[in-house]
């Protein structure tokens, strides 16, 4: 598991370590560490590559419309969670919306 966000990484890194989440997660790419954020796929593709994970292989959770857009043109499928709602201008590429968020657990064994 990774997490790509837009946040700064050492905050995205004390945030994580505070809540002990940290031990979740094998890579961390924070927004600072890329020369352009989203809706550019950059993110998305150093998450992978520190996972070293084809994106096709990859799974996106995101709740924002850049986001949606950041990973689903990187290659990644990508899931959008409920707040964000059907995006106004739905991405090329592979996502579903989801209701709820326990609408993702059977997704995962």
């Amino acid at each position: 598991l990774a997490v790509a966000t837009s946040c700064a990484r050492k905050l995205a890194s004390e945030t994580l370590a505070a809540t002990g989440l940290d031990k979740y997660f094998d890579a961390l790419v924070g927004g600072d560490e890329i020369k352009r954020g989203k809706p550019c796929p950059e993110i998305y593709l150093r998450a992978a590559a520190r996972l070293k994970v084809p994106p096709a292989k990859c799974i996106a959770f995101e709740d924002s419309t850049v986001g949606l857009a950041a990973a689903t043109s990187a290659g990644l499928f990508t899931i959008v969670g409920p707040e964000l709602g059907q995006p106004v201008k739905p991405p090329t590429g592979a996502w579903c919306l989801l209701r709820s968020h326990m609408q993702a657990l059977p997704l995962f064994p």
